[in-house]
């Protein structure tokens, strides 16, 4: 299996970790580990080609490609590094792939992904999983800001020239099979590129450009195989019934584990929230990256005393009401109405 990751010197050490999941749950399938990196040091290198020792009954080759030359200006929005934008030049820079496996390196891998790498995609550009916080999204009263302008998600992606339908098909770029062959056979490879000269500020950057790119012909894939956790995108309120059992099976039995938005299992003030943060310390572990022991475990313990407190004791107060959770038991007191006053 080709399989492709991006990243920079700041985002290695989580990488190491993806990839440790990656070798570890992947026993019986050779992989051809592709790294493009944006100027990635020795050291880290030499870190990632010391995880070869975790393989088992397969066989595995790790290469690395320095995409620094790649890209010269990049008004870099949010969390969101330049290396997120490697993916965009995979048919350029593989010219003798046909097909990939792309996954970001804030992931953890849960299984084998065989099954996932065989799909079917000779009629389709990509494959990828439906962006429910982006269905959120359309379906809120939220604006932002793009060009000057504010306008509403479905405006926004209008003015791109997403179609409507498209929009509610939008696919999350996170976990990517890549029909390489096809998009060089059907003249599509610098597609993507002129679209990033052509939008330098978009919203989701490459995401944008690829769903953009290639609308009407990406296959949806179970949600499963990029599973993240919305639990500060308000995402609940606005999916149909379907779209949330959708979620709610994958939460169950994620294939991969995706940390996207600004919540991550290394970013310690809110991480024992996160669906399955320890999962990513599981893999750490297994890394030159790991940590101590004792730091590890200390971590672990304080992260449950924090759930627990949020689980038995909770208070809430705003201008109208004061709100108090006690072992699972919410009482609300409008003070507002109770103190009124003439």
């Amino acid at each position: 299996m080709n399989i492709v990751f991006a990243t920079d010197n700041n985002y290695v050490v989580h990488l190491t970790a993806s990839l440790a999941s990656l070798i570890s749950n992947n026993k019986n399938n050779d992989l051809n580990i592709i790294i493009l990196h944006g100027g990635l040091t020795e050291v880290h290198q030499n870190n990632i080609m010391i995880l070869k020792k975790l393989q088992i009954n397969q066989k595995i080759d790790i290469s690395f490609i320095d995409c620094t030359h790649l890209i010269h200006s990049y008004n870099q929005r949010g969390y969101i590094s330049k290396a997120a934008m490697y993916r965009l030049y995979l048919p350029i820079l593989l010219p003798n792939i046909n097909k990939v496996l792309y996954i970001d390196p804030d992931t953890i891998i849960k299984e084998d992904l065989s099954s996932l790498y065989n799909e079917d995609i000779s009629n389709y550009y990509v494959a990828g999983c439906r962006d429910l916080i982006l269905v959120h999204l359309l379906r809120s009263i939220g604006k932002i800001s793009f060009q000057g302008k504010r306008l509403s998600w479905e405006e926004y992606y209008q003015h791109l020239g997403l179609s409507y339908a498209n929009m509610y098909h939008y696919v999350q770029s996170g976990v990517l099979v890549f029909n390489l062959e096809k998009i060089r056979y059907d003249n599509k490879a610098n597609l993507m590129i002129n679209l990033f000269a052509k939008y330098p500020s978009l919203v989701f950057h490459d995401q944008d450009i690829l769903n953009i790119a290639f609308q009407g012909e990406m296959k949806l894939l179970d949600i499963r195989y990029n599973f993240y956790d919305p639990r500060n995108q308000l995402l609940h309120g606005n999916l149909g019934a379907s779209e949330y059992s959708e979620y709610e099976l994958a939460k169950y039995n994620p294939a991969i584990i995706h940390f996207t938005g600004g919540d991550k299992p290394w970013n310690f003030k809110k991480n024992y929230f996160l669906c399955y943060y320890k999962e990513y310390f599981k893999y750490l572990q297994l890394t030159a990256y790991k940590l101590p022991y004792t730091k590890l475990k200390l971590l672990l313990m304080l992260n449950n005393l924090r759930l627990c407190r949020r689980i038995l004791f909770q208070i809430k107060e705003t201008k109208k009401f004061v709100r108090f959770t006690i072992l699972g038991v919410t009482i609300t007191i409008n003070w507002s109405k109770i103190f009124k006053w003439y």
